[in-house]
């Protein structure tokens, strides 16, 4: 059974700069210590299936293992194009990635509604650790727009609804004024969320255990339990 939960960072009334030094610190997790490493073959097959090369993610944040995205999955298919996409849009990040990553890699800087994907963003559908995030109906509601504009979708969850694991959140506070410092770039109003106003660690722990209370049941820890449909296009 699933349970829905609200999290600070996907509000309306959060922050930008709050928003973006939360999905900054997760990011940097991502990139450090690349939990979804071991999907790639399982994506390129899911491509395959569905005739495409390209990927647009959906609820990116920061950017996601959009880069791991590419290089991983690439190993196993020509990848065209990785379109990196969010409600709100980390403006800085989509800046960033335009100007300096290869043609194949790309930031929409328009919001992108999970619910209501635009047509012309083409492509299989991906999304990381975020699908908890949407109360039933609008889940039900992802899934419904990727069937009806035949886009093939995978969905990939790391948390898990277990004591262990939200008693391991409560260590998250710790954890980002430990990682804090090697996260680039450096930002002030980050430094300032976490140091002086220590906001950006408590909303990661409250965030970290409304998500692990929101996933349906208990997995294996430290597996991906990907739900991936795939359909031709």
């Amino acid at each position: 059974m699933r349970l829905h939960r609200l999290e600070i960072e996907e509000q309306t009334w959060c922050p930008a700069v709050m928003r973006d030094a939360i999905t900054d610190y997760l990011q940097f997790v991502v990139e450090r210590f690349k939990p979804y490493r071991g999907i790639s073959a399982r994506l390129a097959d899911a491509l395959a299936r569905s005739g495409t090369t390209r990927v647009t993610d959906l609820c990116s944040g920061a950017g996601g293992p959009g880069r791991s995205l590419v290089e991983e999955v690439s190993a196993h298919i020509d990848v065209t194009r990785v379109t990196l996409t969010d409600h709100y849009p980390n403006t800085d990040v989509a800046h960033a990635t335009n100007s300096h990553e290869s043609g194949v890699l790309h930031y929409e800087d328009r919001a992108v509604n999970a619910m209501d994907v635009p047509a012309s963003l083409q492509g299989f559908r991906t999304m990381f650790a975020s699908f908890h995030h949407f109360a039933p109906d609008d889940a039900r509601r992802i899934i419904a727009d990727a069937v009806e504009k035949r886009r093939g979708l995978a969905v990939f969850e790391l948390t898990e609804r277990s004591l262990p694991a939200i008693l391991g959140m409560l260590l998250a506070p710790i954890v980002v004024l430990i990682l804090a410092p090697q996260i680039r770039p450096i930002r002030a109003t980050g430094v300032a969320l976490t140091y002086l106003l220590p906001i950006v660690p408590l909303a990661v722990l409250f965030d970290g255990i409304v998500s692990c209370s929101a996933s349906p049941g208990c997995i294996t820890p430290g597996i991906l339990e990907p739900a991936i449909v795939a359909i031709k296009q």
